[in-house]
Parts: C-alpha cells; sequence; structure tokens
C-alpha cells in the first residue's frame, strides 16, 4: 500500500507549509523593525559593524571579500568592504545569473548597471572571482546565526553550489541589532552563518 507514504508526504507538505508562514511573518516583523531605523543612525551603525568587523578581517586577512550594494534599507556594507581593501583583498560584488549569482571584481570608477530587482551590478564583461568571505545581506538573524532573506534563497543556492564545487568561502551577516529575530525555524536549503555582526558587536563561534 502506498498509504504510509501519502502520509509522509501530507507531514513534510504541512511542516514546509508551516515553516515558510512562520518565516513569513518573522520577516515582516524584521522588515518593519529595520525600516524604522533612524536615517541619521544608519551611518553611524554601519561604521560601528565595520569597526567590529575589523577584528574578523584582520585576523582572516581574506584575498577576495564580496559584498552588495545596500537594499530596500539594508546595513551599508561599503565600511566593512573599505577596511577589507585597505588590508589587500580584492572586492566583488554581485550579479544575478540565472537562479545563483555570480561575484564580479568591482574597481573604483567601474560603472554598475541596474538588475533584476532594481540590484545595482558589475556589468557582464568584469572579472569573476571566488570570494573567500561573502558578507551577506539579511532581514533577519537568530542567536543561532540562521539568517532570514527575502525568501528566494539566491545566496544559499550560490554558497551550496561554491561548496559543491570545492570551494569554502566564509559567511558574514551584517545587520542592525533590530532585525534580531526568535528562533529562525531552518530548512534544508538554509546556510548558516560563521558571524553575525551588528553595531552591537559580533555573534560568532
Amino acid at each position: 500500500s502506498d498509504l504510509p507514504t501519502r502520509g509522509r508526504f501530507k507531514r513534510v507538505h504541512s511542516m514546509t507549509a508551516t515553516t515558510a508562514h512562520r518565516k513569513a511573518e518573522l520577516r515582516a516583523a524584521a522588515l518593519a523593525r529595520r525600516s524604522l531605523v533612524p536615517e541619521a543612525l544608519r551611518a553611524q551603525a554601519a561604521e560601528a559593524i565595520a569597526a567590529h568587523a575589523a577584528q574578523v578581517l584582520e585576523a582572516l586577512r581574506p584575498r577576495i571579500v564580496a559584498g552588495s550594494m545596500p537594499f530596500r534599507g539594508e546595513v551599508d556594507p561599503w565600511p566593512v568592504l573599505r577596511r577589507a581593501a585597505a588590508l589587500g583583498a580584492a572586492i566583488a560584488l554581485p550579479a544575478v545569473e540565472g537562479e545563483a549569482l555570480v561575484f564580479r571584481r568591482w574597481s573604483p570608477g567601474l560603472q554598475l548597471v541596474r538588475a533584476p530587482f532594481g540590484m545595482l551590478e558589475p556589468p557582464a564583461d568584469a572579472e569573476a572571482l571566488t570570494p573567500d568571505l561573502i558578507l551577506m545581506p539579511l532581514v533577519g538573524f537568530d542567536r543561532a546565526r540562521r539568517r532570514l532573506g527575502y525568501g528566494r534563497a539566491y545566496y544559499d543556492r550560490t554558497v551550496a553550489a561554491l561548496r559543491a564545487a570545492g570551494h569554502a568561502p566564509l559567511l558574514m551577516g551584517l545587520a542592525f541589532a533590530v532585525q534580531e529575530v526568535a528562533a529562525i525555524p531552518a530548512e534544508g536549503h538554509d546556510v548558516p552563518l560563521d558571524w553575525l555582526v551588528t553595531e552591537a558587536g559580533i555573534i560568532g563561534p
């Protein structure tokens, strides 16, 4: 009989739907809190985050660091990227390719182009790089360093592909402290962060 299989399918489907609903609730709450961070405090917070992140950068001395252009009120990662560049790291920015991302070299003066969802990214002829450290944008996070994104899983798929190809990029999430949420339910494709950095400090291993 296939009844046990049907039963398992129903349970898995129910758990998946419940997890998705819970993540949607947490995402909405975190986005609402992030939107309330005053503009005057955003630059201060980004500099404080960079000062904390510098401890990791100085210890790791990564060769290639990937960041992104801030989007929809995200923490500005450029103070961190500037510190990485000052330590000799090459800087890469993400570009959408199909269902994943490719990281392309950025250098001062490079003209960025408008991409899907309104993001700015390097042009297609910019050199592709494999980062040692990825600064991960996020909507929310928890104390277990689980990351809540926008639900499209671009970064999860990209990191999984890099690891499958034998690379092991370290992952650093950047967020305002108010983006912390209660425990984020984990799914199989979710990729935990190595560090989570807010203006209040570092949450790490």
